[in-house]
């Protein structure tokens, strides 16, 4: 690996700080035939104007949805899924998702959060009991390397973690900015708690597939850890159950859809950030397709992708090095709504030199809450799967 990239390559495994969750547990309630099973995604924009699809049943006749005291229209697909907008809340808040159709009534109490900051835990993920706090996380990782020789990496790098520890109100994802906003030089570190052993392994299986995280101490703390993976073992669009046949202190324990994982980001623009030769800049005699040939202007940037949509926000984390010397100079990051694009305004550009040279990774971040009641918390799953691509600025 080349040691100018080392610093910005550190960056990438998750770690959190601290913040609040919205951790009550809801239950359907409403007449025979007529249930909300899911709400996707579960959050929004306070502003509003994204789609929501319902799942559930007995969605006959006109049906209409309640997000509080706003009823919208919805569009019905057929009798177990409607979608509809989200109205404009106009400030961030929690409210019971309401249906109506010609069977009736039904609530989903606080079935929907209008947020532009922290994402709350799905309450469909609640189980029967108490449930309080997160007491672990497991993250799926798959990054895709455009220049595999600017990096002295191969292509793709795909990981699998896991931590346990005693409830608490910090999140493994707090270090993330809200969407539509960018930080400089973020830094991280893990939620304070007394990590758990668990056992000699835990496994993610999905199917006939099982993926083995082994413990390790890390800084005293005990941590699960697959090591090096395949692309055959990051399943797409599908979900994994984490097993612990020991468990420690918690005994056994199965975490059915533990983590999921999402679809693949097939497409980026402009497109020669995504451009494989040796750079020319750093000495390679490459003609066509150079890495660091693509231009981000110092007055603002926009990149876009494809497919997008779900219940993801999507990230930008540059690495910022000095185009004469190549050493490390700082990073932003950046993090809007999985919605097709993200910009990186001239106020975080524009504060680096012409000709400095970004290390450029393109994540899309699935993060969900599911309960675990053998620790009665949630476990955190965060799925990030990304493109690394580079570019100059000018």
């Amino acid at each position: 690996m080349k040691p100018w990239l080392l610093a910005l390559l550190l960056l990438t495994p998750i770690l959190g700080a601290c913040g609040d969750l919205f951790l009550e547990p809801t239950t359907d309630s409403g007449p025979e035939g007529l249930h909300v099973s899911d709400i996707e995604p579960h959050y929004g924009p306070t502003t509003g104007g994204n789609t929501v699809t319902i799942s559930g049943g007995g969605y006959e006749g006109t049906v209409s949805v309640g997000f509080g005291n706003a009823v919208v229209d919805a569009t019905v697909l057929d009798a177990n899924t409607i979608t509809v907008t989200a109205p404009n809340a106009g400030m961030e808040l929690e409210v019971d998702v309401v249906v109506r159709s010609s069977l009736g009534e039904v609530t989903e109490p606080g079935g929907y959060t209008f947020t532009d900051t922290d994402i709350p835990p799905d309450p469909d993920d609640t189980a029967t009991g108490d449930i309080d706090g997160v007491g672990g996380v497991v993250e799926f990782s798959h990054l895709q390397i455009a220049c595999t020789e600017c990096f002295g990496a191969t292509s793709p790098e795909v990981s699998a973690f896991a931590a346990f520890h005693q409830p608490t109100t910090s999140t493994w994802t707090d270090w993330l900015p809200s969407p539509g906003n960018c930080v400089s030089n973020q830094s991280n570190t893990p939620p304070v708690s007394s990590f758990v052993d668990v056992g000699q392994n835990v496994h993610l299986t999905a199917g006939s597939r099982s993926l083995t995280l082994t413990r390790t101490t890390v800084g005293g703390d005990v941590q699960y850890d697959a090591g090096s993976l395949g692309d055959s073992d990051f399943q797409r669009n599908t979900a994994y159950d984490l097993e612990s046949a020991d468990g420690g202190a918690w005994g056994p324990f199965t975490i059915v859809d533990a983590v999921t994982t999402g679809q693949m980001i097939t497409s980026v623009s402009p497109v020669d950030l995504l451009y494989v030769s040796a750079p020319r800049l750093l000495g390679g005699t490459c003609n066509n397709n150079c890495a660091f040939d693509s231009v981000m202007s110092r007055s603002g940037s926009t990149i876009t992708y494809g497919p997008y949509g779900g219940s993801g926000t999507f990230v930008a984390l540059l690495g910022m090095y000095d185009g004469n010397s190549g050493n490390y100079i700082g990073s932003e990051l950046c993090r809007d709504y999985d919605n097709g694009s993200i910009t990186i305004p001239a106020a975080t550009l524009s504060a680096y030199a012409p000709n400095t040279l970004v290390a450029v990774y393109m994540y899309r971040y699935i993060i969900e809450w599911t309960a675990n009641p053998a620790s009665g918390s949630y476990l955190e799953s965060v799925v990030s799967i990304g493109i690394l691509g580079t570019a100059s600025l000018r």
